[in-house]
């Protein structure tokens, strides 16, 4: 049976009620409805058409995906979409039915603006308005977009020897993939390769995509200038798959950026410990109470990721504390160790020591939210918080022959301490002060931040007192929320700016006085 929703201002949702989810799709559609229409209005830059009088009919019902019959007047447009009946993951089904809307009302927008200027531009049953059709929807919904409409969609036409031309002139078609592929691509280049917003690419389209390049360029050989990029970075017959629809920007060099992020996890039980007591303040001072405490030896994995900008196929390499590594061994380094001190949390005991690291490197891979490498680093020595500073060398295998570098900071923590429930309540009392004082604590200040990621701090970063004093107080704020991290914190900065920990603290007490 066939159910309305109460309409919106431009919207009648309809549902078949034999789907289990249709109720609920339809839901999700009307919530967001509105304001999906608001946004693809400002693409194209349109106006009227629309409204209580002249309603678009949406039927969440059994479809190939979705159907639209056009922009008709007196509320005769009309859209059927899939309600995925039954998927597994409900919120990300919503989203899927919210994309293929987008993509269906972005056809009838075209029409409508065919219409209104008596000008053909998009077409939306031909290769470039599919492609616009489902750019639009990727924007949008882009986790739905791959995961509920399974893109992407370009690599059939970057796997053929001759890569033909879809962009001078269109396919009558919308459901050939190499045709409405090359759309997507193009429109992509125009706007992550070029830089081209969206509004003007749709507001300025011409008959054509290369018209469309011609009117938001001012240059001509929209082809041409398209395929001579592709194939300095993917060479016909030298394309791998890829896994997302938008692989620009394409650069050389210094345009690149390599960021490299670090996560822990454990892989098996810990395998030891040691148990007591220790007798202190939990705040740093004042009266002492007696407290237990357990430290445990750790398994853990040091996930080092590097992710890239800018690469089309990024060939990485890379090295732990200025030691190269490559493929799956282990390599001796020599790192600051922290090692926990039961008897006084704040102040872990610090030494360089010699550590031997496991280590697996590659190969590189991606989804749809960009290429990435991966390095995993354990040890199985548990010599406490080992100092790591991991460096991401990644150069073009095409293109150019430029080196990007990035860089990173992280602890692999091979042990844990722990102690009673009564430290712990102390503690919260210690910290719901400093708030109280001196407000939230919750994250690093921008120097700090900074001074992590740089390998050289510039000469006016190393000898400026301002920027000492606001470490120091920040490794303050940190401690007090966090005594083990701040501690940390506050030996990593100081091995990068060489100087002693000490001196992190002094230049807090002098600045408090």
């Amino acid at each position: 049976m066939i159910k309305a929703l109460k309409p919106t201002t431009n919207f009648l949702i309809k549902y078949n009620s034999k789907f289990h989810d249709g109720l609920r799709r339809a839901k999700a559609v009307r919530s967001s409805c509105e304001s999906d229409f608001a946004q693809l209005r400002a693409w194209f830059k349109s106006s009227g058409g629309f409204g209580t009088k002249n309603r678009v009919t949406v039927l969440i019902d059994k479809a190939s995906d979705g159907s639209n019959n056009g922009y008709h007047k007196g509320g005769g447009s009309s859209m059927t979409i899939t309600p995925f009946n039954l998927s597994p993951n409900k919120s990300l089904a919503d989203d899927g039915t919210r994309a293929v809307f987008v993509a269906e009302l972005t056809e009838i927008l075209m029409d409508y603006q065919n219409q209104q200027t008596g000008t053909t531009t998009w077409h939306p049953r031909w290769s470039d308005g599919e492609g616009l059709s489902r750019v639009s929807a990727a924007l949008l919904y882009k986790d739905a977009y791959y995961q509920m409409i399974h893109a992407p969609f370009i690599n059939p036409w970057l796997g053929l020897k001759n890569r033909p031309d879809f962009v001078s002139k269109n396919q009558k078609s919308d459901v050939k993939v190499d045709s409405f592929g090359c759309s997507i691509l193009f429109i992509y280049y125009l706007y992550s390769q070029l830089g081209i917003d969206l509004v003007s690419i749709v507001s300025k389209a011409g008959a054509t995509l290369d018209d469309t390049y011609k009117a938001v360029t001012g240059k001509t050989g929209g082809y041409k200038a398209f395929t001579d990029l592709l194939a300095k970075f993917y060479p016909i017959a030298d394309t791998p798959y890829l896994p997302f629809d938008d692989p620009f920007p394409l650069v050389d060099g210094s345009q690149r950026s390599v960021t490299v992020t670090m996560t822990e996890k454990p892989y098996a039980p810990s395998p030891s410990s040691t148990s007591g007591s220790a007798t202190f303040n939990a705040c740093g001072n004042g009266p002492t109470s007696k407290y237990k405490w357990t430290l445990k030896d750790e398994y853990q994995y040091l996930y080092c990721v590097a992710h890239v900008e800018g690469f089309a196929q990024p060939v990485y390499s890379w090295k732990i504390n200025g030691q190269p590594v490559l493929g799956a061994a282990s390599v001796v380094v020599k790192a600051i160790v922290l090692r926990d001190n039961p008897s006084d949390p704040a102040h872990p005991s610090s030494s360089t020591q010699t550590v031997t690291l496991e280590f697996s490197t590659g190969p590189g891979s991606g989804t749809y939210n960009g290429l990435t490498d991966e390095m995993i680093i354990a040890n199985q020595d548990f010599p406490g918080h080992v100092l790591l500073t991991i460096e991401a060398d990644v150069t073009e295998s095409y293109g150019s022959s430029d080196v990007t570098s990035g860089l990173g900071v992280g602890t692999l923590d091979t042990q844990k301490l722990s102690y009673d429930k009564k430290y712990y309540k102390d503690l919260a009392l210690c910290r719901n002060y400093w708030q109280r004082e001196f407000g939230p604590l919750t994250v690093l200040a921008p120097w700090v931040t900074l001074l992590l990621t740089l390998p050289d701090p510039a000469p006016e970063v190393m000898n400026g007192a301002a920027v000492l004093v606001a470490v120091g107080n920040e490794i303050a704020a940190i401690s007090a929320n966090d005594p083990v991290m701040g501690a940390q914190v506050a030996a990593v900065v100081a091995r990068i700016l060489n100087v002693p920990v000490g001196m992190l603290g002094a230049v807090v007490t002098g600045a408090g006085g």
